[in-house]
C-alpha cells in the first residue's frame, strides 16, 4: 500500500467514524452534560492543518462557538457550555495560534461530514 493510499484511507475511515451516532464524537459540558458534536478527523488532516493534536484543534473549535476550557488539577481540562461559565471561571486553557488557523478547515470539515449525514 502506498503512502497515498494510507492517507485516503485513513482520511475515509475518519469521514465514516464521524457518525453523530458514536457517543464518543461528541464534547460534554462537564457541568450541565450539555453536549456539542465535534468527531475526530484523520491525524493527516490535522496535520496537514498545521496542528499538532486534536485536542489542540478542539479548544479552538469550543472557543470559536463560545465555550471556554477551563483548567482544572493536574492538566484537567474541563469543557463548559456558555450558559455555565461563571464569574469564578478565571483560568481558562487558551487555543494556539496554530489551532485556531485549523480551526477554519476543522469547521469546512465538520460542515462536510454534516452534510454527507444530514443535518442531526
Amino acid at each position: 500500500m502506498t503512502e497515498e493510499e494510507k492517507i485516503q484511507r485513513s482520511k475515509a475511515m475518519a469521514e465514516l467514524l464521524a457518525n453523530p451516532k458514536y457517543k464518543c464524537n461528541y464534547a460534554h459540558c462537564k457541568r450541565c452534560g450539555t453536549k456539542i458534536y465535534a468527531p475526530m478527523p484523520s491525524s493527516y488532516d490535522i496535520s496537514a492543518w498545521g496542528a499538532f493534536s486534536f485536542v489542540t484543534v478542539l479548544i479552538a473549535y469550543l472557543n470559536s462557538i463560545g465555550w471556554r476550557v477551563v483548567k482544572g488539577g493536574n492538566l484537567e481540562r474541563i469543557y463548559v457550555c456558555p450558559r455555565c461559565l461563571s464569574d469564578s471561571d478565571t483560568e481558562f486553557i487558551k487555543p494556539t495560534s496554530a489551532a485556531i488557523k485549523a480551526n477554519n478547515l476543522y469547521r469546512q470539515w465538520l460542515k462536510e461530514c454534516k452534510e454527507k449525514r444530514g443535518e442531526f
